[in-house]
């Protein structure tokens, strides 16, 4: 499957929750399984599946390369804000993965508020201080600047079914697109392009987010209208 040189190939095309868009780069087959439980656990949560989830996410190196941990990391602390009575069990279970690996995850059950003293057990002291220091964290809290941001955005919704998420992706089709000749025109133009492919993917398989796009359309206008237009053109899967 190739990958359209405009768009920029964002974290969660490595962990498939968006696998069948025709623009992408095919994920990793190790991670395929991974991808559809995660994209589809804002319909069918099954918390207690959790732990296996993450040690498979962890063996196909979900957790060790940057661009994809952060997005997994968020989907995990949305998961134990809905389920905080089960963080206890959830850090016995994932007990056997590296210091690193669970210190992201521990960040996660620190930024659900409750952080059991057993998910700490056993990091090194770099890895133990840079979970006390973190503070507070919600892609919610700004609107995205980079196809990073968006990438969290879609981990918050996948975990939640969340709107607002998909609000703030939307947002980014409103924004004027800049001449390339103009300074910093570029990351503007990636911006928009990973904002349009993630809408474009989400909505033909996900039915609430053609929801969401098809409400938006009605109230919106101009240049966002005509985005929102064209991707809703999408046939769905």
């Amino acid at each position: 499957m190739p990958r359209h040189p405009s768009v920029p190939l964002t974290a969660l095309a490595l962990i498939c929750l968006l696998a069948a868009s025709p623009v992408r780069a095919a994920p990793p087959p190790a991670l395929t399984a991974q991808g559809e439980w995660m994209a589809h656990f804002y319909q069918h949560p099954q918390p207690d599946q959790l732990p296996q989830w993450l040690r498979e996410v962890a063996a196909a190196g979900g957790l060790d390369q940057k661009p994809s941990r952060f997005p997994v990391m968020i989907f995990t602390a949305e998961v134990a804000k809905r389920f905080p009575e089960k963080i206890a069990d959830w850090c016995r279970a994932l007990g056997n993965l590296s210091s690193s690996q669970r210190a992201s995850i521990a960040w996660s059950f620190k930024q659900a508020g409750k952080l059991d003293p057993r998910c700490s057990e056993g990091l090194t002291a770099d890895d133990l201080s840079k979970l006390e220091a973190a503070k507070p964290y919600s892609p919610l809290s700004k609107q995205p600047t980079t196809p990073d941001d968006l990438d969290q955005l879609w981990a918050v919704f996948m975990a939640t079914g969340n709107e607002r998420a998909v609000d703030l992706v939307i947002e980014v089709l409103a924004v004027p697109v800049p001449d390339r000749s103009t300074p910093g025109s570029v990351s503007t133009l990636l911006l928009n392009a990973a904002a349009k492919w993630s809408l474009r993917a989400n909505a033909r398989q996900h039915q609430a987010v053609r929801n969401i796009l098809e409400r938006r359309l009605r109230s919106s206008q101009g240049k966002q209208q005509d985005e929102l237009a064209a991707i809703l053109a999408t046939p769905k899967d």
